[in-house]
This record gives C-alpha cells, structure tokens and sequence, in this order.
C-alpha cells in the first residue's frame, strides 16, 4: 500500500462543520506514536481493559489510539459516545474490570443519567479521559482519574497522567495562539496540510518537558464555554 494514499478517511470540525480528513499510513504511524508517549506514563497493567467511546466519524483520531492499545497489550472495548449507547457504556463498566475509559461526552453524560445512573458511580475507580465539556461536568475528587482528551481541528490533545495540559504530537504539529485560539500548522507531508487551522479552542501553549518525560508541547485550555462534545 502507498503511503501517500489514504488508509481512512474521517471528518474535523471547522467552525463547527464537518470537513474531510483523508490520513495516510504515515500519518496514523505518527498520530499512534504520540499516544503511546501517553499511554506510557500511566501504569495500565497489560491485558488491562480500555474502553473507547467515539463516533465513527472521528476515525481519524481513534485509530491510531486503538492501534497504540493494541501494541500495548491492551484489551479494547467500543462505544457510541452518544446518548444512545450510554447503556453499553454501562454495561461494559459493571461487567468488565475497565482500567480506563477514552472519549467520554456530554452525550454520554446524559445517556447515563437518563437511564438513573451516576456517572460517577459508573466510572469510579477508573482513568477517564472526557471531552472538554464533559470535564467540566465531572467532579475530580469523587473516586476517579479525570483527564482531558480533545479534537484540536485536525490535531488531539491528550492529557498524561500528571495532568497538566493536553499533550499534542509535536512532531506532526505546531502550534500558535492568535487572539487567544489555539491554532495548529502541520509541520510534515500530510494528504491534507494546514497552515495556521483555527481550532475553536482558547488557551495557552506551553512547550517546556513535562514531568511525565515527555517534549510534545502542551495546551492549557481556559475555562471558557465549550461546544456540547
């Protein structure tokens, strides 16, 4: 297969409308290795079990989050992460030992309570990475890790276990902040380039090592209002 010809094609958000984003094979291998750099700093023991909840529009963010796992050792389990689903989401919660749970919504948030389950007694005991929205709906303190993981336009974010800002693979993008946006630039080949892509989200970059090891810069979101997801 080419390397310069799309493996998948999903979809980014631009002002809020979907647009195509067709990735490579070298474009996922890239994407894989920033969220093992991830994956790394937290002791998930191998076999353990991860659920992720997603869309299958956002493929081109949870492939190679799914191929990272799966280099790991990692059982996967797949979700909706809509209103809908959240039945299953519960299921594999109460079932299973889940060691961690990626992608969590507000769409999951409230399929959950509309079913009368506390997302906190769902998801206690467990890493939960959770949408900017659905962060600022969880508490931190009631019996779960509570980090962020979030679509940065065609980039992501994903915060370590030190939790101190969104990881974004510095080797695949550069970052700027204009009038407070967080923007990204692709700094390799890509099927689709970008060149100072709007993201919707506000806030800092911090480029300096993280305490986890790791040199991919950092974003530090403000606590603005966020879109639903």
């Amino acid at each position: 297969m080419s390397w310069t010809m799309p493996t998948v094609v999903g979809r980014y958000l631009e002002a809020g409308k979907s647009q195509f984003f067709p990735l490579s094979e070298a474009e996922i291998n890239r994407a894989t290795r920033a969220y093992l750099r991830v994956l790394d700093s937290y002791a998930i023991p191998t076999r353990g079990h991860v659920l992720v909840t997603s869309l299958a529009s956002q493929v081109a963010y949870f492939m190679p989050l799914e191929r990272a796992l799966a280099e790991r050792h990692l059982v996967i389990s797949n979700a909706d992460s809509s209103v809908f689903d959240a039945a299953r989401v519960e299921m594999f919660a109460r079932r299973f030992n889940v060691a961690a749970v990626l992608g969590v919504t507000s769409e999951t948030l409230e399929g959950l309570a509309s079913l009368g389950h506390d997302p906190a007694k769902v998801l206690a005991g467990r890493i939960v990475w959770a949408t900017p929205a659905a962060f600022a709906r969880l508490d931190p303190d009631v019996g779960f890790t509570l980090r962020r993981w979030a679509e940065l336009g065609p980039a992501f974010g994903v915060e370590c276990s030190v939790g101190d800002g969104l990881h974004v693979s510095s080797e695949d993008w550069s970052l700027e902040v204009l009038d407070g946006e967080i923007r990204v630039t692709s700094r390799l080949p890509r099927l689709l380039p970008f060149e100072g892509q709007p993201t919707g989200l506000f806030g800092t970059v911090d480029r300096t090592p993280c305490k986890c090891g790791s040199t991919d810069a950092r974003v530090r979101l403000n606590q603005t209002p966020q879109v639903r997801r």
